[in-house]
């Protein structure tokens, strides 16, 4: 029997190089699962709080440095599409289909789709089937969800109250149900009824920005200036990038007497992502400011902007006209005044 070898020094060490590369690969190979299941989580406690940004968030963490599978691709298409996306939505479904997808689910969420976008008269029977075969809550209320905004969206007014009525005596915690009783209040010109609705959904999801949102406008519409403020700071807080929170707390700033504030805050916003409806706001907001330092050229300029942006917006027309009535042009003021009006 031979004498038995022992391991030189240099053998030593790349033993030892080998033993750490493994434990180097296999402590990142559980961390890479431990973060995953981490965002996975974080991803369902979104969804189930309706914050469907952030859901998507952290789908793209999930996928980030990979191809989207079929499942993947089915999960951000149904973010979308409760989010209101449809054809963003649509898109990742044929890529889950593509992808391998079993068909029956995606036949589904489409079904909700058409239910949404307002073709209820069509799918009705069909969502009120997929509710009636069973499933379980969540999905009953997606179902409910998606009828109620495809009554709204058809301007049936009475049938989404009905719907909302139903899904509320067996589901009254779902934020989706208050934001959509909110919207409903809003059409039928029921402000406080409106944000009453929209403070029973952000109570349940605090976390759901466009709720927050729906709270600060109409907080500041009610001239409730310091709780407007709150919310719109809160969206800020949430969104850094999103413009449009910074608009409204401009406007508070400004309906308080704090000019400086107000313009320094505007003036950010428009550095960020802003709607051509928020651009024009804010747009109009500087105007008034103009007017007020008596630069009324700079207020027309300012405010012809903001015509061009949202030719529907009564205010943008009424600080153009305002400018223009200033310099002594008298029969523009009047057109602008009546462009207001209409």
């Amino acid at each position: 029997m031979p004498p038995a070898r022992h391991l030189t020094g240099r053998e030593w060490r790349l033993v030892t190089l080998v033993a750490i590369v493994a434990l180097i690969v296999l402590v990142a190979a559980r961390g890479d699962l431990w973060y995953r299941a981490l965002v996975a989580r974080r991803l369902d406690a979104a969804e189930t709080g309706g914050d469907y940004d952030s859901a998507l968030a952290f789908r793209d963490r999930l996928d980030r440095g990979r191809a989207p599978d079929a499942a993947g691709a089915f999960e951000r298409g149904r973010l979308l599409r409760r989010r209101g996306d449809l054809l963003a939505a649509e898109g990742w479904f044929r890529t889950a289909l593509a992808a391998g997808h079993e068909p029956s689910p995606v036949s589904r969420e489409r079904l909700l789709a058409e239910a949404q976008c307002g073709d209820i008269l069509e799918v009705e029977p069909d969502v009120l089937r997929l509710i009636s075969d069973g499933g379980d809550d969540a999905f009953a209320a997606e179902c409910y969800a998606a009828m109620a905004e495809g009554f709204l969206n058809a301007f049936r007014f009475v049938d989404a109250d009905r719907c909302l009525d139903f899904w509320e005596q067996w589901r009254d915690d779902d934020p989706q149900l208050h934001a959509l009783r909110g919207r409903l209040a809003e059409r039928l010109g029921q402000a406080g009824a409106a944000l009453d609705a929209y403070r029973r959904g952000r109570a349940r999801a605090p976390g759901r920005v466009e709720l927050r949102r729906a709270v600060a406008r109409l907080e500041l519409e009610a001239a409730r200036l310091p709780a407007a403020a709150v919310e719109f700071a809160a969206v800020h807080a949430a969104r850094p990038d999103d413009g449009s929170a910074l608009v409204g707390l401009a406007q508070c700033r400004l309906r308080a007497g704090d000019v400086a504030g107000g313009e320094r805050l505007i003036r950010e916003a428009l550095t960020l992502d802003l709607t051509p409806t928020e651009a024009a706001v804010a747009l109009a907001e500087l105007a008034q400011i103009a007017l007020e330092e008596g630069e009324p050229r700079r207020a027309i300029a300012l405010a012809g902007q903001a015509v061009a942006l949202d030719p529907r917006n009564e205010r943008c027309h009424l600080a153009h006209a305002a400018g223009l009535s200033r310099v002594g042009e008298a029969a523009a003021a009047a057109a602008a005044q009546v462009r207001a009006r209409a």
